[in-house]
């Protein structure tokens, strides 16, 4: 009875060892030291391809006679005692198809410990060595496409930010090599003040959210463009990493800017004016209008509306008068312009003006659209129309003339600067030739200078952007400059030229905005020359208690009394009418009256046809404190008695060289940087410097930065801002980053002289 259950038991575990070796992923098969076979697992068949289904007792080596000799020397190892293995084993088959396998040889052993022959075991691994095959090649072809996408493309470690690879288009359209990629982190390319932000985005990236977005990018040349950013968290060469595609959009970016500021400024310009818009649509009987229509019905410009309502704001009479005008537009596609009556949402009376125009398309009006505007005002003041309508037609009349003689005033000396260009390149010109044509070339730029001046200050009045500063003012010594300034052309026109000086120098000092100041007088005296034929021009000043009168008379044509208001209007010409003389914008006497008024003064003129005129300007008389008359009383007396270290920051290669040509004088020490950090790092390695004309637009580094870290070593060192941008808050801009002054370009050379006596001359 035991040796029953024994053999049951035995049997039973036969059958689980089998039914264990069947439904393992290996092939399984046992031999003895002859290599026949003992036992085979139910996969050996399959996976060896086998038709025979009863092997065992065969020897291995008749099943399959085209064994490899190193699978059969494999064999021989094992029936020594070894365990013999190989991975990812190709396994050639007779009908030409190929297997991939893992397998392993060892020996079996009997119960008494001798050699029993050897097991093999055979995982196929086929399918899995395709797909790591096809992997292999999806990776390359990856790469290939990394490598060769025309788009710049980079992949950097989430944790440290460093550059792990990119691709040939960004080694293009960025500047650095590889390598030199290979040494830098996403931050080098990135503007400092981009920083926080980039890191912020990183972590956030490193928590799995991937943000497309638009970045600025620095190139190596320093230059800076938009990169719009696609990315993608990866695992690359064991670290986590992201994968960027940075399509270069600058000129989209650019563009998109321009059509947002005209978006921005016709939307300024029509909350200004009052001046809305709407659209009716024909097809669907909808319409829309814009926020500043909303607002003139008093209704929130997010508010919904539509047709009917906005119909029921007419009054009776208007409302039948639109209806038709709307009715014949799509109809008959006629146009409109009707002043009609409305009661806004606040129950208020308005007057407005609609214009109505029919959009069409394939001949037929699919469309209404138009402008609404509110006129209650000036329905208020109908009686005064007729004068207005005078005014305006003379203003158009103005402002076209004003354009035509722009256009020629800009024309004349531009005509001459590219003439007489030519015709310096000639060889053997005689000296006196050179000097008139170097002459009519000073010339033609001054007037170009002063048209283009003129535009600017015209358009930052009308921006309101103007900023006044307050300088100590040496009257006397700004008198006399003018004085030598106007001394050639008085010299040339055989006009007598003198200043009058009604206080002694250490008397004559102001507090006003020096700049603004020169510049009035500087206008006063052009139209003074301009009008002045012989005889004399005079200017001076005369004080008063609270206030200093300055004036420029001269002896020219005059001006009719009914004329001496408008003369400074905008555009206004009188000396036209007169003499036929039209040089010039006709915006001088309106900038100079501007300025006087905000400067806190007045400005008016006398004059008698054909005797002359006078003009005359007040400012309030604000005199500086007496230490700070001494130190600048000190610093007048003296020229350039010494030795000066003037250091230039320029990275405009011509700029540079008329500067440093301008400042070959005696006792003048020059050293030139190319860009902010030079400068910065000149005074870093301790070398001098007593003033630093710094231009203010520069690669790597710009100059209000550089003035900023300049200021923390040297708080006392002169800075002067040398700059192409010409509006007052372009000079606010460099006061406050730490620059003493500013000289625009172009400037002359005996002006930046001038400017850097101002501060180094002590």
């Amino acid at each position: 009875m035991k040796r029953i259950i024994k053999d049951r038991d035995a049997k039973e575990e036969h059958e689980l060892l089998k039914y264990i070796i069947d439904h393992t992923r290996s092939s399984v098969a046992i031999h003895d030291t002859d290599m026949n076979y003992i036992y085979v697992s139910q996969r050996y068949y399959d996976d060896m391809h086998l038709s025979e289904r009863n092997i065992i007792g065969r020897n291995h080596y008749e099943v399959f006679p085209a064994l490899p000799d190193h699978i059969k020397e494999a064999h021989s190892r094992a029936l020594k005692g070894e365990v013999v293995s190989a991975d990812d084993e190709p396994m050639y088959w007779p009908d030409g198809r190929t297997d991939w396998a893992h397998w392993q040889c060892r020996p079996w052993y009997g119960a008494d410990k001798s050699l029993g022959g050897i097991i093999v075991y055979i995982e196929i691994i086929t399918e899995r060595k395709k797909s790591e095959l096809a992997l292999q090649e999806n990776e390359e072809k990856y790469r290939m496409l990394f490598e060769n996408n025309p788009i710049p493309m980079f992949v950097y470690d989430l944790e440290t930010m460093a550059f792990l690879g990119v691709n040939n288009a960004a080694v293009t359209r960025y500047g650095y090599s590889k390598e030199e990629f290979m040494a830098m982190t996403l931050k080098d390319i990135h503007p400092k003040e981009d920083i926080e932000r980039l890191e912020k985005n990183v972590s956030a990236v490193s928590e799995g959210l991937d943000e497309a977005g638009v970045w600025r990018h620095y190139k190596k040349d320093g230059s800076l463009i938009f990169a719009e950013i696609v990315s993608h968290t990866i695992e690359f060469e064991k670290r986590r990493a992201e994968i960027v595609l940075a399509t270069d959009v600058t000129e989209q970016k650019l563009a998109e800017a321009e059509v947002q500021y005209q978006q921005l400024m016709i939307s300024e310009m029509g909350r200004v004016a009052k001046i809305g818009g709407w659209e009716f649509d024909a097809l669907t009987g909808e319409g829309t209008w814009t926020d500043e229509t909303a607002r003139i019905h008093d209704l929130d410009p997010k508010e919904e509306t539509n047709v009917e309502k906005a119909i029921s704001f007419y009054k009776p009479g208007s409302r039948e008068r639109v209806i038709k005008a709307v009715r014949e537009a799509v109809e008959l596609g006629k146009e409109y312009s009707l002043e009609l009556e409305i009661i806004s949402a606040k129950g208020k009376e308005k007057w407005v003006q609609t214009i109505g125009k029919p959009i069409t398309e394939n001949g037929k009006v699919v469309k209404v659209r138009g402008s609404f505007q509110d006129i209650t005002e000036r329905k208020k003041i109908q009686e005064d129309l007729v004068k207005a309508k005078e005014k305006a037609e003379e203003s158009d009349r103005l402002k076209t003339a004003f354009l035509n003689n722009i256009s020629h005033e800009i024309r004349t000396p531009m005509n001459a600067i590219i003439g007489f260009s030519a015709l310096l390149s000639q060889p053997e010109l005689e000296d006196d030739i050179k000097k008139t044509y170097v002459d009519t070339l000073s010339h033609s730029s001054n007037q170009l200078l002063a048209i283009i001046n003129d535009i600017v200050d015209i358009s930052s009045i009308e921006a309101g952007i103007v900023k006044l500063s307050k300088d100590e003012v040496r009257i006397n010594d700004l008198l006399k400059r003018l004085e030598e300034q106007f001394s050639l052309l008085a010299d040339k026109k055989g006009i007598l030229l003198r200043s009058v000086l009604a206080l002694p120098d250490n008397e004559a000092l102001l507090i006003s905005d020096r700049t603004r100041l020169t510049q009035i007088l500087s206008n006063l005296l052009n139209n003074a020359f301009k009008y002045t034929r012989e005889g004399t021009i005079e200017f001076g000043y005369r004080p008063a208690k609270k206030s200093i009168e300055f004036y420029v008379s001269d002896t020219g044509i005059g001006i009719p009394s009914g004329q001496l208001t408008r003369i400074f209007e905008r555009f206004y010409q009188a000396g036209s009418d007169i003499s036929g003389i039209n040089e010039g914008t006709g915006l001088g006497l309106s900038i100079s009256k501007a300025f006087v008024e905000m400067m806190g003064g007045q400005i008016w003129a006398v004059s008698e046809p054909g005797k002359g005129s006078r003009f005359i300007f007040t400012l309030p008389f604000k005199k500086p404190d007496d230490s700070v008359v001494a130190v600048h009383a000190e610093k007048q007396d003296s020229a350039f008695e010494r030795e000066y270290h003037i250091l230039v920051a320029e990275d405009d290669a011509m700029n540079a060289q008329l500067i440093l040509n301008f400042l070959d004088v005696p006792n003048l020490m020059v050293t030139l940087v190319n860009n902010g950090a030079e400068a910065v790092e000149h005074f870093r390695s301790g070398k001098p410097a007593d003033l630093v004309l710094m231009d203010l637009n520069m690669p790597v580094m710009d100059g209000y930065e550089a003035t900023r870290l300049i200021r923390e070593q040297n708080p006392d060192l002169p800075v002067v801002a040398q700059t192409a941008f010409a509006l007052s808050d372009d000079r606010e801009k460099a006061l406050s980053s730490g620059c003493n002054d500013l000289i625009t370009k172009p400037f002359r050379r005996d002006a930046l002289l001038s400017k850097i006596r101002e501060f180094v001359v002590f």
